[in-house]
């Protein structure tokens, strides 16, 4: 049990205990820990990787943790917290989008001289089964032909027609992968979307490992699909490893990959080619079950129609926009991300297309602390391996969404530790412990790449926004966390708060009180090395000589002489076995624990300043 308790925490200790030790060691510290671990990431697997981390107060923004925190890095799926945000600012929480039916021509003798018109409103809820509450698409259809009926409508002469205008420009990003498109989680963003624009194929495994897989059916039933089969089967319990290759509007996918051998049928999703076909057919077959005869075939269209001149006959409203949010960050839902990129284009007043969704996107990151000429997004989802960000950005961002109106739905919006709604790795992290209480995350992977981003509330009550993101490993998911997991392990070592350091202006001349020194601007105080006329920093100093700094790495001054040992010298521990120094018993024999002493003695003899005993003086830093 104890055992398994480690292994669910394994991934919170991979990338947040740099984090939560922010409470209980002083910044410097803290500061050099984690690009020195780092280092440590030479092994086969890793030696081209990067690691990018930041982590900082949400009240202040002021970082308390970075390593490489400029490095631009693929972000995967993290990057989603960026569109549901300025969705949230856009729109407003309660926000609910709607899809409307129209009618043209006269009704007389319960004939529709004419057709009927779904006019798409961008709602990613129509029909949804991921969204709690959400009515299917039969209970909307209901309701449009008791509108039908109402308006003495028996029969159309015309069709159904489903205007997916709304949203313009090329359905799918040009740098997505191509053994992406057609799966589930590449569903292409359309105006009119339903069931999530997914659908379920059904396969029947081999009796054998690598005997073809048979096709059984999808659901719902995809009309006109036909499909090269070459999916096999693999070993019992392999899991889900095919793949749909299919283009939107073609109706023609190719079948790749594997499906386990051993259930009676396995499902594998995959996008629905045309949503807005799809969904005039379904309300076709819907009204002739309902006794309303439809003349035409069913259609979709891009082109759009002057509704202005057309009479109005129902409307559906979409699931508030905090659901919709909470299923894009919970779930990582790709296509409500994309949905939501366009729609910032048309707050802005400008056509539906994903470039100009970025371009807003873009705007509202620049406005909320981001530095976007290191910024590049090649779509809102993270599913592209163009997009570029850096950690210290990234967090600076987060902290700023803290003082935003609409934070706590965002923040409710993330995946606490065992959320049930929660995906991958974030299902098993922190199970019975405290970190269901004070974690809010959300992850991204692809391949090579991994990234964590969210808030941490610590013991006092202060929350930290943190984004930690690795790319270019070779190495298993598995032996990414147990890197991590090795720095934690190593930083959980040190047992005491009492470290500070010692403050050189330069080599060989240890800062006396009150005086000050300044480093230059952007230089953070991790920083300071012979590069900018400082000496390395001592991780062991105690608190009895504590320094005084500010983030924007000004050096204010020290509080007590520190002494003037001789020219750039370290003093060596003395040979007895342990003093109390500052509230703390020191052994001086430990190799963990160094001191600087206060100077020579009127006779030129340096001694220890607890037991006054002679030691020696080991030069050059």
């Amino acid at each position: 049990m104890e055992r398994a308790k480690k292994n669910r925490l394994k991934l919170f200790l991979t990338f947040f205990s740099l984090t939560l030790a922010s409470t209980l060691y002083p910044l410097p510290f803290l500061h050099a820990a984690p690009c020195k671990f780092q280092n440590r990431a030479k092994g086969p697997g890793f030696k081209n990787s990067v690691w990018g981390l930041s982590v900082r107060y949400a009240d202040t923004g002021r970082e308390v943790v970075s390593c490489n925190n400029t490095k631009s890095l693929v972000p995967a799926s993290i990057l989603k917290l960026f569109v549901t945000a300025a969705a949230l600012e856009a729109f407003g929480p309660g926000h609910k989008f709607k899809t409307k039916v129209y009618i043209d021509g006269a009704v007389s003798d319960g004939t529709l001289t004419g057709s009927l018109y779904i006019r798409g409103g961008g709602d990613p809820s129509f029909g949804s089964n991921l969204i709690e509450g959400a009515p299917p698409a039969q209970a909307e259809f209901g309701k449009w032909s008791e509108a039908l009926e109402a308006a003495g409508i028996n029969k159309i002469s015309g069709s159904v027609i489903a205007d997916d205008s709304l949203f313009e420009g090329p359905a799918l990003p040009g740098s997505w992968a191509w053994e992406d498109i057609g799966n589930y989680y590449a569903a292409q963003p359309t105006a009119l979307a339903v069931n999530d624009n997914l659908y379920k194929l059904y396969f029947k495994p081999g009796a054998k490992v690598g005997a073809r897989a048979e096709v059984l059916r999808t659901e719902p039933k995809i009309e006109g699909i036909e499909f090269n089969n070459l999916m096999r089967t693999g070993p019992e319990g392999s899991g889900d490893n095919g793949y749909i290759f299919n283009f939107p509007e073609q109706y023609s996918a190719t079948l790749r990959g594997t499906i386990p051998k051993g259930p009676a049928e396995f499902a594998v999703k995959g996008s629905i080619p045309a949503p807005a076909l799809f969904l005039a057919r379904e309300f076709t077959a819907y009204l002739e079950m309902c006794g309303i005869n439809v003349a035409g075939s069913p259609a979709g269209i891009k082109d759009g129609k002057n509704y202005g001149a057309l009479r109005f006959i129902a409307e559906t409203e979409g699931a508030p926009l905090k659901d919709i949010v909470s299923v894009t960050n919970k779930r990582s839902f790709n296509l409500y991300a994309e949905m939501l990129l366009r729609h910032l284009a048309l707050a802005k007043g400008k056509p539906g297309t994903a470039d100009n969704g970025i371009s807003a996107l873009g705007d509202y990151l620049a406005a909320n602390g981001v530095n976007v000429s290191e910024l590049k997004l090649a779509d809102a989802s993270g599913l592209s391996r163009l997009n570029l960000v850096n950690a210290g950005d990234f967090t600076v961002f987060l902290s700023k969404l803290s003082k935003k109106k609409f934070f706590s739905v965002y923040l409710a919006s993330l995946a606490s530790p065992a959320d049930p709604d929660a995906t991958g790795h974030i299902k098993k992290m922190g199970v019975n412990t405290k970190l269901e209480k004070v974690l809010k995350i959300k992850s991204g992977s692809l391949s090579g790449v991994r990234g964590y981003a969210g808030y941490l509330k610590t013991k006092k009550g202060r929350t930290l926004a943190f984004t930690s993101i690795i790319n270019n490993y070779s190495a298993s998911g598995a032996e990414v966390d147990g890197l991590h997991e090795a720095v934690s392990t190593e930083r959980q070592k040190v047992k005491s708060r009492r470290y500070t350091t010692c403050l050189f202006d330069r080599p060989g001349r240890i800062l006396r009180r009150r005086e000050k020194i300044r480093i230059p601007k952007n230089r953070q105080f991790q920083g300071l090395t012979a590069e900018v006329g400082l000496t390395s920093i001592s991780r062991y100093s105690l608190r009895r000589y504590p320094g005084t700094y500010d983030p924007a790495g000004k050096v204010r001054e020290t509080d007590r002489l520190h002494g003037e040992g001789e020219a750039g010298g370290i003093f060596e521990p003395c040979a007895l076995k342990r003093h109390n120094i500052a509230g703390r018993k020191i052994s001086h024999r430990q190799n963990n624990v160094g001191l600087r002493f206060p100077g020579r003695d009127k006779r030129g003899k340096t001694r220890c300043p607890a037991c006054g005993q002679v030691v020696r003086v080991k030069s050059g830093l």
